[in-house]
């Protein structure tokens, strides 16, 4: 291990600490992580705050403002009052209606659009019923959406990085459903989990926290009809333009943005008052972070001194755990196609070497790379919500209980559908 890998890890362990314990805004406590790095040259300056620029706090940034837009038009209530009777006014039937909406959706659409339109839902409904807690509805939606994607080839990014270096190495990629089975099996039972101890736990850890000034704002939404009526005719041409993909996420959101100010459906100073801007730098940094870790090379020293070690002819089923294990710990920590893109090949390859079967390693370390639920590092839609007021610690708290439940089904369940 070099200094360099040394330092990176002391900075970004430290960083993640501040994270948590927050005894600085996280926007601050991000931000002097990144600037340690940049002094001990573990990444360029241009690299540490390039994530700032990132779509996903491009989604965030449009997204806050089009929600100001929708309550200043009357739309949020509106839409949240036809949910609220959809759901009889209960949490419970909210959580439990967008929990298996996600999943089914995730399948087939991108999952960030998935968690976008769902967050946006949640919102309406939160503000037209304020005993429902947005808290405890955005974090199951993405986790939910997490699960659903790995029903698919195309539900998810690193499904198709798994694919294709399982296809370069053997010939053979994933089909459509080839993930199907695991997905269910992990997924169903965990969305249940969540949607029947979510509540109570979520309620344990954020308990009365008020919510973000773009869900509970002072006064009554305005009753212009015709305001209501544009801002319903954007948001139907933004759905539209995600779901055929005419347009990508945060083009659309920040386009979006910009209509509702230019069109009056709220004031520009209105409109940058309720953005969190707490919230927007440090999913930039959040963003950000893992480079630290690929660019001083310590992901590929842990890769190659770790898995080297493991017995794959003698103890598969041994050296399966330990893979998927690895590959669970590192995936909350860097991006899911990264991490699919360090850990597959090495098990490719020491599968070939000692005569065992890559599919179930290919099928388990794709699809637990992708549940990166207990932080907010391996998958940019899941930070997103994060603008529903949660800290770094509410993912860790909140998550590390799905998150290890769906590692323990992905390590049973896998060999039962692709034997070694």
């Amino acid at each position: 291990m070099t200094t360099q890998m040394i330092i990176a890890a002391i900075l970004v362990i430290a960083t993640i600490v501040l994270f948590i314990t927050e005894v600085l805004p996280l926007s601050i406590g991000g931000i002097l992580g990144m600037l340690l790095l940049v002094i001990f040259k573990i990444l360029p300056f241009n690299d540490a705050f390039s994530s700032i620029a990132s779509s996903t706090v491009g989604i965030c940034f449009g997204m806050m403002i089009v929600s100001s837009a929708m309550f200043e038009s009357g739309l949020v209530d509106k839409i949240g009052q036809a949910a609220v009777k959809l759901a009889k006014g209960s949490e419970k039937a909210l959580l439990w209606i967008l929990v298996w909406l996600c999943f089914i959706l995730a399948a087939f659409l991108s999952n960030t659009t998935v968690v976008v339109l769902g967050f946006t839902l949640a919102a309406g409904v939160v503000k037209a019923s304020p005993n429902i807690k947005l808290r405890n509805i955005a974090m199951p939606i993405a986790f939910a959406t997490c699960f659903g994607g790995q029903c698919t080839l195309i539900g998810t990014t690193s499904n198709l990085v798994g694919s294709g270096l399982l296809e370069t190495a053997t010939g053979q990629g994933f089909k459509m459903f080839t993930t199907l089975p695991i997905g269910l099996l992990v997924g169903v039972p965990t969305c249940l989990l969540m949607c029947i101890l979510g509540p109570k736990i979520g309620n344990k850890i954020w308990g009365d926290r008020p919510e973000e000034s773009f869900i509970v704002k002072e006064g009554k939404p305005a009753t212009d009809k015709k305001k209501m009526i544009i801002m319903a005719v954007i948001m139907v041409a933004l759905i539209v333009v995600w779901v055929t993909e005419l347009l990508d996420l945060a083009t659309g959101a920040l386009l979006g943005a910009c209509l509702v100010i230019i069109l009056g459906i709220v004031d520009f100073k209105t409109a940058f008052h309720d953005v969190n801007w707490n919230i927007c730098i440090w999913l930039g940094i959040i963003l950000a972070l893992p480079k630290a870790i690929t660019s001083s090379g310590l992901h590929k020293w842990l890769a190659d001194n770790v898995l080297s070690v493991v017995d794959m002819a003698g103890k598969p089923m041994l050296a399966f755990a330990f893979f998927i294990v690895f590959t669970f710990i590192l995936t909350h920590l860097i991006s899911n196609s990264t991490c699919v893109g360090i850990v597959l090949p090495i098990a490719i390859t020491l599968c070939q070497a000692s005569g065992v079967n890559p599919l179930p390693f290919a099928v388990g370390i794709t699809v637990i790379s992708a549940l990166a639920i207990a932080t907010p590092l391996g998958a940019g839609f899941v930070a997103y919500v994060a603008m529903a007021g949660y800290g770094f610690k509410d993912f860790l708290r909140y998550g590390w209980l799905f998150a290890v439940v769906s590692c323990v089904l992905v390590i049973v369940g896998t060999p039962l559908f692709f034997p070694f």
